[in-house]
């Protein structure tokens, strides 16, 4: 039997059409915002909580933090303060930022199909795929901490042993990525709970070099978003050091964090809408 040859054109004809309906629709940007200022709002919070936004504006901020943290750390109301804070900033960051994350899947989902939403009812209807999320995040985050604690345990004490489990680690790592390449498409067509999982690897075996073309393309365009946003504190500095501009350094920054922000949520968003859209011809 002769073999389906893969055609590439309709993957580049989705990539420029999710950058595409990503410029027609601006709203898809709102759940990462929100996210952003609810993380520096709580973020925030738990600094002036336990006092320790007063050393940041110290003339020796490093000293002056470090003192503070010690100080906590030799006092246990200070101490207990600061664990139940912590727990509490990271549980509600995780729990908006899941249901953000859903909603912002949800309004994708719904622009891959040509339909027309809004940002109340993507948050409404993405309810149902909070658990999911959950899951698959948990399968993600489990991943990251494999391959890095193997890799500061072979910082610490370098054996063979350890860099084969390193090795191991990174490759299994990889599969992982290769593989669940199009879970959270899989949870958005129907599929829940740890069915989303099977679900996934079942696209993946019957769809493996459309999946590795994806990937390919959403890699390189990382790389060069990366590329890009790491080149821009370099032009700053040389910018600043013609111009003599360092007393600007403050306004810069914040700049620079806008710019790194909108280009690496842009990227996010048109790699999600890319792969709803990839998905939904093999699906």
């Amino acid at each position: 039997m002769r073999k389906k040859n893969i055609q590439y054109l309709p993957f580049l004809r989705a990539s420029l059409a999710a950058l595409q309906r990503i410029t027609r629709h601006p709203k898809a940007f709102v759940p990462d915002i929100l996210f952003i200022l609810f993380t520096i709002t709580a973020g925030s919070a738990f600094l002036a909580t336990n006092n320790l936004f007063a050393p940041l504006f110290h003339p020796g901020p490093l000293n002056a933090f470090r003192s503070q943290i010690q100080y906590i750390i030799s006092h246990f109301p200070s101490l207990l303060q600061f664990l139940i804070s912590l727990c509490v900033t990271i549980t509600l960051n995780v729990l908006f930022g899941v249901k953000l994350f859903a909603t912002r899947y949800y309004y994708l989902e719904q622009i891959s199909l040509n339909k027309t939403v809004t940002l109340w009812q993507a948050y409404r209807k993405s309810g149902r795929y909070f658990t999911g999320i959950v899951l698959i995040k948990l399968a993600f985050m489990l991943a990251y901490f494999l391959i890095t604690f193997s890799y500061f345990s072979l910082q610490s004490t370098p054996t063979l042993s350890l860099y084969a489990f390193f090795v191991f680690s990174l490759l299994l790592f990889v599969i992982f990525k290769i593989i669940f390449f199009f879970a959270v498409q899989n949870l958005y067509s129907g599929h829940s709970g740890l069915r989303v999982l099977a679900s996934t690897i079942h696209h993946f075996t019957q769809f493996p070099k459309q999946t590795l073309i994806a990937l390919a393309l959403v890699t390189l365009a990382e790389f060069i978003v990366t590329l890009f946003i790491g080149f821009l504190p370099t032009a700053w500095a040389r910018f600043a050091l013609a111009s003599n501009l360092f007393s600007m350094t403050t306004l810069i920054l914040s700049a620079f964090f806008i710019i790194r922000t909108f280009f690496s949520t842009t990227l996010t968003l048109w790699q999600e809408l890319f792969k709803f859209l990839i998905y939904k011809q093999h699906s």
